[in-house]
């Protein structure tokens, strides 16, 4: 694979959805590359104008992949390797909305595969998903040949629907292709928001000091991909006719995999007697319970009233639960709130997501 750049000296490339996260970078990536011209397919139905390249190789158009004028407009500057990045986006998007999905993911990919075989490009470069072609019974770790027919979202299966329509092209005609499967993609270009990947809402969330939710049990292994290793491998995808064969799928071995366990937030999940409770005498018991085990020798002394003075408490561990005994110094009827502080109990290195408050009257004597 020595010199992969120079494949695409005086090239022209075109890229469908280069204005998102992996098309921006392949594009700025190609555009330092000798390349002839490099043009982009982009409708920026999930992405954003300010993420195109800019340069005089690069020719941006705001068209659809579902629009055969658009199509026959960029096809008209008779590109050499077309990579197909343009997708209706995410699982659940395409649990909402099933007939968008098909139509791009599906029709979309069918007219642009059509479209370079009638102008014989010489690499037709998929982007196809992890997630789409390996099941829930696809065993770790995955290998190319491990295709599942047991998907759960319309987006698996038209990832999938894809891959076999490039293979159709190649059987039927001879296009020269190469799928490429990646897991989880992230990093520049990538934004948060609904539909979009958890990275960059954790990145969001974080950096607005609000919490991470975790769905499940908490315990997950990731497969990733970062941005400019994907630019890599599809920069590879092309350098010269010797270096894949015609027909090729790219997935374990070139992906950037890496696994992480993911611990939940600590929360409060229940309060016994209940928060803004009245009548409460003195001696009461307060137990508050935690989502998960809460460890011994935290910093108790920091649960104060709202006043910022210490709760004359004792405290008492058992499991998830914290048991708060205020005392006789305490007036009768009288509204209190006690505050429970992030840093007043912790699970390991995991504090409290958020601080707590718990609201109480006392009975009148």
């Amino acid at each position: 694979m020595e010199d992969v750049d120079g494949g695409y000296d005086d090239k022209t490339v075109l890229v469908t959805g280069g204005a998102g996260a992996i098309g921006g970078n392949l594009v700025r990536r190609l555009n330092d590359l000798n390349v002839e011209k490099i043009v982009i397919l982009d409708n920026l139905s999930s992405s954003y104008e300010w993420n195109v390249p800019v340069g005089p190789k690069i020719h941006f158009v705001h068209g659809d992949i579902l629009d055969d004028e658009k199509l026959k407009f960029v096809f008209k500057h008779r590109p050499d390797i077309v990579f197909h990045l343009a997708a209706h986006f995410a699982n659940q998007n395409s649990v909402d909305n099933p007939e968008t999905d098909l139509m791009v993911n599906g029709m979309g990919t069918l007219k642009v595969l059509e479209f370079a075989h009638l102008t014989d490009v010489s690499r037709f470069v998929y982007a196809s998903s992890g997630c789409g072609v390996y099941g829930l019974d696809s065993i770790l770790p995955y290998q190319e040949g491990d295709v599942s027919i047991s998907l759960h979202t319309p987006y698996q299966v038209t990832k999938l629907l894809g891959e076999l329509y490039t293979n159709y092209y190649h059987n039927l005609y001879g296009l020269p292709i190469v799928n490429t499967r990646f897991f989880n993609s992230y990093g520049p270009g990538e934004v948060p928001g609904k539909y979009r990947n958890v990275i960059p809402n954790f990145f969001y969330w974080a950096i607005r000091g609000q919490a991470l939710p975790i769905t499940g049990d908490g315990t997950y292994s990731f497969n990733r991909t970062e941005t400019s290793a994907a630019t890599y491998v599809y920069r590879t995808t092309y350098a010269g006719s010797a270096t894949y064969p015609s027909a090729t799928s790219l997935t374990a071995g070139v992906t950037v995999q890496s696994t992480s366990t993911v611990t939940p937030p600590l929360t409060v999940t229940a309060v016994n007697p209940a928060n803004a409770s009245t009548n409460i005498p003195i001696t009461t018991a307060i137990n508050v319970t935690f989502n998960q085990s809460i460890q011994a020798g935290a910093n108790y002394s920091n649960i104060t009233l709202s006043d910022g003075t210490p709760v004359p408490v004792t405290t008492s561990l058992a499991g998830t639960t914290i048991t708060i005994m205020p005392n006789a110094t305490l007036s009768d009827n009288t509204a209190y709130i006690i505050t429970i502080p992030s840093n007043a109990v912790k699970n390991g290195s995991i504090t409290l997501a958020t601080p707590f408050t718990f609201t109480f009257t006392t009975v009148k004597s």
